[in-house]
Formats: structure tokens, C-alpha cells, sequence
């Protein structure tokens, strides 16, 4: 069952679930494109129909921020399991092996996808990681699990448009700073602060740059779910 939150549909599944669900559609030849909506890009959702009806054309959206949990309460709903898009790539590059995909990892500055490899391998992952784009593209034999970290909005968009240029992508996915956790080149906020959703806090601590992206996560995402609350109850007494 989906939740829709701010007019995106969220996969309300738990992740033992959204695994089988992907499997499945391996199993009948589908390529299967993953989402993972967080506050921020709810917000940008909000104001951008073309992002908006993107998002709901996963195959699968994550329900990733504990802010999508809080808006789903809010809405007389609840997410059964909060899915990050940092999590999910492990358990993703796991399904890919199984399904002998080959991994190709596109975007991250820095030698960041040659920090993914590494830490892929140093946690006993068996993988064989393409980071060079002539490659991918030249080896219409081999099939892919393709991993892409260039900021949402973009991210999705050139996911979507790879899917449809090569039938030998079997999964594509937007996984944002993942790369840059898994490289170690950026912190994770501690468990504790993860469970209790304060991660906006840890990421204002060590990246204050980020004080307007995560204004937005917070404060404006919050807004605009009280916001369509109330209109949605209001509408309701006047048709009473």
C-alpha cells in the first residue's frame, strides 16, 4: 500500500518487501527505476510538476527522512519503515550481485566512486564496479545495476533518460550523498540522532553551508503538510 505525501507516491513497504518487489520485476525482464524522496525533495515536488510526475514514475519511492514518517501521522497514516537511500544502496548492490548485474557508479567528485569500491570490497561485497561511461556504454552484453549521485532533480532525470536509452540497465537508481558516506569524505550522523530524526541537526553541525537545504527539509516541508491538512479539512466542511 503507498502513501502520497504532497502528491508523491511513497512505497509503503517494509524493505524485506521493496526487495521481493524488485526481484519480481527482474524475474519478468522489467528495468526498474528507484526513487528515494526525502523532505527536500517533497518541497521541490511541490513546485515542480515536472519533478513531481518523475518521482511517480518509480518503480519504487523509499520512503527516506523521518519527516515523511512524521507528514504520514500527520495525515492519519504510517510509514511501516523508514528506508534511506544510504542503507538501501548496500542491500541494492547485494541484489545486484545476486542477479550477476555488473555496477556501474555515475557522479560524486573527488574520487568518490573509487572510495565506494573500496569500501564495497573491505566489507566482503563481491563486485565488479564500472566507473568509466565509454565502457558502460560500449558493452551492450553485460547487464547493470547503475548507481547515480549528482544531486536530486538531476539525478532522477538522467536515471529516467538511461533506462530508456539502454535495455541492459536493469536497475537505476538516485542515491545522493551515499556515495560521498560510504567514501568516508562525509560523517553520518550517529544511530541515536538518526532514530530520533535529527540528522537535519548533525548535517547543520558539520556542513553549515547547508543551513538553507535543510530550512527547507524542516521548516518549509512542515509548512506546507499543515498547509494541505487543513485545506483537505476545510474543503471537507464545506461540502458538509
Amino acid at each position: 500500500m503507498d502513501v502520497s505525501i504532497l502528491g508523491v507516491r511513497i512505497s509503503n513497504l517494509e524493505k524485506i518487501q521493496i526487495l521481493e518487489r524488485i526481484q519480481n520485476l527482474f524475474s519478468v525482464g522489467k528495468q526498474v527505476f528507484v526513487v528515494t524522496p526525502n523532505p527536500e525533495m517533497l518541497v521541490l515536488a511541490s513546485k515542480d510538476a515536472e519533478f513531481r510526475e518523475l518521482l511517480n514514475s518509480a518503480d519504487i519511492a523509499l520512503p527516506d527522512g523521518f519527516g515523511l514518517s512524521l507528514a504520514a501521522r500527520l495525515q492519519g497514516e504510517k510509514i511501516v519503515e523508514r528506508i534511506t537511500g544510504t542503507d538501501f544502496l548496500i542491500d541494492a548492490v547485494q541484489l545486484a550481485n545476486k542477479n550477476n548485474l555488473s555496477i556501474y557508479l555515475l557522479g560524486g567528485k573527488n574520487g568518490v566512486g573509487e572510495g565506494v569500491r573500496k569500501w564495497l570490497e573491505q566489507n566482503n561485497f563481491e563486485v565488479n564496479i564500472q566507473t568509466n561511461e565509454e565502457e558502460f556504454r560500449g558493452d551492450s552484453a553485460k547487464k547493470y545495476a547503475v548507481f547515480i549521485a549528482l544531486g536530486h532533480g538531476r539525478q532522477e532525470r538522467v536515471a529516467k533518460e538511461l533506462l530508456g536509452k539502454f535495455p541492459n540497465i536493469v536497475l537505476a537508481m538516485g542515491v545522493g550523498g551515499a556515495f560521498d558516506f560510504l567514501a568516508g569524505h562525509i560523517m553520518r550522523a550517529p544511530k541515536i540522532m538518526r532514530f530520533f530524526g535529527l540528522e537535519w541537526l548533525f548535517r547543520l553541525f558539520v556542513e553549515p553551508w547547508r543551513i538553507k537545504r535543510i530550512w527547507n527539509a524542516t521548516c518549509i516541508f512542515l509548512y506546507l503538510i499543515l498547509k494541505e491538512k487543513f485545506i483537505t479539512q476545510n474543503s471537507r466542511y464545506k461540502v458538509k
